[in-house]
C-alpha cells in the first residue's frame, strides 16, 4: 500500500501546480493592485518622527508629540512646562544639553516639521535618569503647556551615566517664555 500510496500523491500535487489555461489558477498579474479594504496608515509613536515632517495638521485644540529623543549623559535640567523653540529660541533651549548630538536632532525634529498656522512648537528636558519614559502627556494648566513623563514598566535600579529624555511638542497658541530662573 505504500508504494501506490507515494505515486499518487505525487501525481496529486503534480496535478494542482499546473497551469491549464482555464483562468482558475491566480498569478500575480491576476491581483488588483489595490485592494478594496484599507489599509492601516502608520503613526509615529511618541519617540518617532515621520521623514519629511508631518503631512497634516493636528485637530485644533489638540497638541501633538513631535519627537521623543533621548541620549545618556547629555545633561539638561528637566521642566514640567514647555519652552518655546521657534525661531532662535531652539538655540536658547540647546544651550543647557551638553550633548551636540542630542541637540542636532531636537533642531532637525524642530526644522522638519510643518507648523500649522495658529501653532507653535515648544520643548522639554521631561527625564533625567535611568530610564526613558515610553510617552508623555500634554496639557494646558493656567496659560502654560505642562509636560508629564509617563511612568516606565520596568525602570531599571542603577545606571552608569542618567540619560536625557527631550520632547517637542506641537500645541495650537502660543507658548509663553519661561520664566527667568532666580538661581542664575
Amino acid at each position: 500500500m505504500r508504494r501506490t500510496l507515494g505515486p499518487l500523491l505525487l501525481l496529486t500535487l503534480l496535478a494542482g501546480c499546473g497551469d491549464d489555461g482555464d483562468g482558475g489558477g491566480t498569478t500575480a498579474e491576476d491581483v488588483p493592485a489595490s485592494s478594496s479594504s484599507p489599509s492601516p496608515t502608520p503613526t509615529p509613536t511618541p519617540g518617532e518622527q515621520s521623514s519629511g515632517g508631518t503631512t497634516e495638521p493636528p485637530p485644533t485644540g489638540e497638541p501633538v508629540v513631535v519627537a521623543l529623543l533621548s541620549e545618556t549623559a547629555a545633561g539638561g535640567s528637566t521642566a514640567d512646562v514647555l519652552t518655546p523653540v521657534g525661531g532662535a529660541a531652539v538655540d536658547a533651549f540647546l544651550a543647557q544639553l551638553d550633548s551636540a548630538t542630542l541637540g542636532e536632532q531636537v533642531r532637525a525634529a524642530v526644522d522638519q516639521h510643518s507648523l500649522p498656522e495658529g501653532h507653535s512648537l515648544g520643548a522639554a528636558v521631561v527625564a533625567l535618569g535611568c530610564d526613558v519614559p515610553p510617552e508623555v502627556f500634554v496639557t494646558r494648566e493656567g496659560g502654560a503647556w505642562t509636560v508629564t513623563p509617563a511612568k516606565v514598566a520596568s525602570p531599571l535600579q542603577e545606571c552608569f551615566a542618567p540619560v536625557t529624555t527631550v520632547v517637542v511638542v506641537d500645541v495650537p497658541g502660543d507658548i509663553a517664555p519661561a520664566a527667568a530662573d532666580p538661581a542664575t
